[in-house]
Order: C-alpha cells, then structure tokens, then sequence
C-alpha cells in the first residue's frame, strides 16, 4: 500500500514540475519569437520579405485548393 502512495506521490511531482516547464517555455516563447523576427527582418530588405511572403500564401492557396478538390470529389 506504501508503495502505490509513494509512486502516486512521485508522479504527481513529476507531473507538477512537467507543468512548470511547459508554462515557462509558453510565456518565454513569444519574446525569443519577437526578437527572432526582427533579427530576420534586419538582415533582409524588402523585396525578399514580399517574395517570402507571397511564397507563403501561395503554398496556402495551393492547400486550400488540394483540400477543396478532396472534398468536392467525395474523398
């Protein structure tokens, strides 16, 4: 009996210091993803970020048409 009460004990530390790793790493996420950004941005001009960003977009209209296609088609 021991024995489950210690292992449920040590799952639940374990569990708890799971959950602080994660909530750390959602809050801190967002300034290293700012900083990265703008890292990215500096050593680009404009031209490149609009070829990027139309690349992006077409690659998400292509997406969109394959999954619309599927749908239309039964599949």
């Amino acid at each position: 009996m021991t024995k489950s009460i210690n292992l449920r004990s040590k799952l639940r530390g374990v569990a708890t210091k799971a959950a602080a790793v994660v909530t750390t790493a959602m809050v801190a996420a967002p300034a290293f993803a700012g900083d990265l950004a703008t890292a990215a941005s500096e050593g680009m001009d404009k031209a490149e970020l609009y070829l990027i960003g139309a690349a992006v977009l077409t690659l998400c209209g292509v997406v969109v048409l394959i999954k619309k296609g599927q749908r239309a088609s039964g599949g």
